[in-house]
């Protein structure tokens, strides 16, 4: 029997949301694949994620407060601020997995530091981490389509950030997606773009990629 996730699909919003199960299955996908086929890699794709920001042009120089949802072992803080040259006071990194990712060579804190700056980790996921008002900037890219309920993370990366504050988010959009052709077991969530319209209304949209599919990514002060 073929597999796929249409059980979990809407026709307004795509794959939102699924249950524990399918979540921690595409967890353990994730973590075997950096602990085992990715444990020499360097970065994760901080480039072409650089590039749907168009190099980050319209963030200011210092993004205070900063904390990272779904950061992996790298983290695109690092990106941002070694390659766009943007400061940063401190930073919170947040993950399920976070505990595992020192143990790899390449990982980008494990010395407690990023960019010289001291890290704070907290193992958890997103739907299950926020500080009312307390981040300046917030990070999430290339996150939402490993969460077990979008609308969660998004309402929480929400209340964590200060009024004024600005969010970082990018993820792909699947507007066109027939979820019963594919099953992909570290990606159960495909979100449509009426997701990231409605969600922005809390923002004042400063960017927004127009690429194909990439209708996600976008950099926002919160009203």
């Amino acid at each position: 029997m073929i597999r796929n996730d249409s059980a979990y699909w809407t026709d307004e919003e795509g794959i939102v949301k699924v249950d524990r199960t399918r979540w921690e299955e595409a967890q353990k996908f994730e973590s075997d694949g950096w602990m085992v086929h990715w444990r020499c890699d360097i970065d994760d794709r901080s480039p072409e994620h650089s590039m749907l920001f168009a190099n980050y042009s319209i963030l200011p120089d210092d993004l205070g407060h900063v904390a990272e949802y779904g950061c992996g072992p790298f983290t695109q803080l690092r990106h941002i601020s070694t390659f766009h040259k943007k400061s940063f006071k401190s930073v919170c990194l947040i993950d399920p997995l976070i505990d595992s990712y020192p143990n790899l060579q390449n990982c980008t804190y494990k010395n407690g530091l990023l960019c010289g700056v001291s890290v704070t980790t907290v193992k958890s996921q997103a739907e299950e981490h926020i500080i009312h008002n307390n981040y300046d900037t917030i990070i999430c890219i290339n996150v939402l389509e490993h969460v077990q309920d979008v609308w969660k993370v998004l309402n929480n990366i929400n209340a964590s950030l200060k009024t004024g504050g600005r969010l970082i988010l990018g993820e792909r959009t699947y507007d066109n997606f027939d979820c019963t052709k594919l099953f992909d077991i570290g990606h159960p969530i495909r979100i449509k773009t009426a997701v990231i319209r409605k969600y922005q209304q809390n923002f004042r949209v400063l960017y927004n990629s127009t690429s194909q599919g990439y209708e996600g990514y976008f950099i926002g002060v919160k009203k």
